[in-house]
Order: structure tokens, then C-alpha cells, then sequence
């Protein structure tokens, strides 16, 4: 097994940094210091500080049980069983899809950077799905699920 892979957002930390320059530096130039000590500001500052936590990195790993997707500090956690995968793809994501957790008409999509992914096809109580999980080495993962099918 031994796979394990971990992405950082790097756009996701500058969009999310700019938008507090944004909201900070016209308060700032128009109010003073004494605005951004304001309540709002501190609760709105508060809540980007913990979606960062939550969304700045996603790691993959392979275990022999399954697929671990940990984003962030480890809060939001996926676990896909192993014995449940029968095939894997490389494929390009579409653009318009976005980042983060989307559900898409082709499935649910894991990534935080880039279009790449793996498509996963697996079967729960008798039905067919697919998750896509986003990375940077697509045939890497595919090949390393291949060799841990049972």
C-alpha cells in the first residue's frame, strides 16, 4: 500500500488572504484601528480563520481497509472501503466544476488544486457510483488502488 499524498491550496489561502485585505483596508483607511476591533469584524475574521483550518490541504491516503480524504486539520473525513472499488480511471476534471467538495452530474468530487483526478467506481447496497478524488499524479493513485483491489 503505502500511498499517501498531500496537496496544499495554495490558491485557496491567497483568495481567502485577499479577501481579508479587502474587507480590512478600507475599514481600516475610513474608521481606524477601532473598526477592525469591532465586533463584526472580529466574528467575520473568526469564521475565515476556521474555514482555513478546515479547507487548506487535502491528503489521500491508501490503507489496506481503503481510501482516507482528510481535509484541513482532519475535522472533515471520507473513508471509501477498499472491497468495495472495482475499477479506477485517470480523468481531467472540468474547469467549471471547482474546488473543495462538489457534487457534479458524474459524481462527488474531492480536490483542492488543479483538474486532475482519479475516478473511483465502486458498488454500496448493490448500486453503482463513482467518486473522483483530485491529485496531482493521477496514474500514481490509480495504479497504487489497482494493485490493492481484492
Amino acid at each position: 500500500m503505502g500511498y499517501k499524498k498531500t496537496q496544499i491550496g495554495t490558491l485557496f489561502i491567497v483568495f481567502m488572504c485577499v479577501f481579508v485585505a479587502l474587507i480590512s483596508i478600507p475599514a481600516f483607511l475610513g474608521k481606524g484601528v477601532q473598526v477592525l476591533t469591532s465586533t463584526p469584524f472580529l466574528v467575520s475574521y473568526g469564521l475565515i480563520f476556521i474555514i482555513l483550518l478546515l479547507f487548506f490541504r487535502m491528503q489521500l491516503e491508501l490503507t489496506p481497509e481503503g481510501v482516507r480524504i482528510t481535509y484541513g486539520i482532519g475535522i472533515i473525513r471520507i473513508f471509501l472501503p477498499i472491497d468495495k472499488v472495482h475499477r479506477t480511471e485517470s480523468i481531467s476534471t472540468k474547469w467549471y466544476w471547482g474546488l473543495g467538495i462538489r457534487y457534479t452530474p458524474e459524481g462527488v468530487l474531492y480536490n483542492i488544486q488543479g483538474l486532475q483526478a482519479v475516478r473511483v467506481y465502486y458498488e454500496v447496497g448493490g448500486q453503482k457510483k463513482s467518486v473522483m478524488l483530485g491529485t496531482a499524479a493521477p496514474e500514481d493513485l490509480a495504479h497504487a488502488l489497482e494493485k490493492a483491489f481484492p
